[in-house]
C-alpha cells in the first residue's frame, strides 16, 4: 500500500510545467529594484498533505518547486546576486502532525491555517537561521534546482518514518 511502501525517485514525466510568468516578472523586478525576497512554500498539515497525496497528484507539487527554483536561480544569476531565496517548510515535524484537537491543538487553527507558533519558527528559521532541534530536520529548508530532488528523497523518507511510526494517524486521517 502507498503507506509501506519505501521512498522512491518518481519520475516526472507525467509534469506539465505550469505559467509562472507573472512570478518571472515580478521577481526580476525586485531583484533589478535590489529587493531581497524569501519566497516560502506555504505549509499545511499532515493530514492536508496526505489528502494531496492519496487524491491528487502528489508529484505536481514537487514539479512547481523545481520551476520555481529555476526562476530563482535565474534571476539571482542575472542580478549577479542572491536576491531570491525559496524555502520549504512541509513535512511530518511535529508542527505538522499536531492531533487537531480544539481542546489541546496549539499549533493550527485546521488542517489549512496555522498558528502564529509555527509562523514565528519558520522566521527564526528564514532570518535568524534557527533550526528548532525537536522538529525534524526537513523543518524550513532552502530549495535550489538541484537540491529539490533530495528534499523530495527526505520529504518521503520522513513520511514513511511517520506513518509507521504513528498507527493512529491513519484513523485520524479517516476522521479529517
Amino acid at each position: 500500500s502507498d503507506w509501506d511502501d519505501p521512498p522512491t525517485f518518481p519520475s516526472m514525466s507525467g509534469y506539465r510545467s505550469v505559467n509562472l510568468d507573472g512570478l518571472q516578472h515580478v521577481s526580476n523586478e525586485l531583484a533589478r529594484q535590489g529587493v531581497d525576497v524569501k519566497l516560502v512554500v506555504y505549509p499545511v498539515h499532515a493530514l492536508q498533505m496526505e489528502v494531496t497525496i492519496l487524491c491528487g497528484n502528489p508529484l505536481e507539487r514537487w514539479g512547481v518547486l523545481t520551476d520555481v527554483a529555476d526562476i530563482v536561480r535565474r534571476v539571482n544569476v542575472a542580478a549577479r546576486a542572491e536576491r531570491i531565496e525559496l524555502w520549504d517548510f512541509q513535512g511530518y515535524s511535529r508542527f505538522l502532525t499536531e492531533p487537531i484537537d480544539p481542546e489541546r491543538t496549539r499549533y493550527w487553527q485546521d488542517a489549512g491555517h496555522f498558528n502564529f507558533e509555527v509562523g514565528n519558527v519558520m522566521m527564526d528559521r528564514m532570518f535568524l537561521d534557527i533550526r528548532p532541534t525537536d522538529a525534524g530536520s526537513s523543518f524550513g529548508v532552502e530549495l535550489t534546482v538541484q537540491g529539490v530532488a533530495r528534499r523530495l528523497w527526505d520529504f518521503q523518507t520522513e513520511r514513511l518514518r511517520f506513518l509507521q511510526s504513528h498507527p493512529s494517524f491513519r484513523q485520524e486521517l479517516n476522521g479529517f
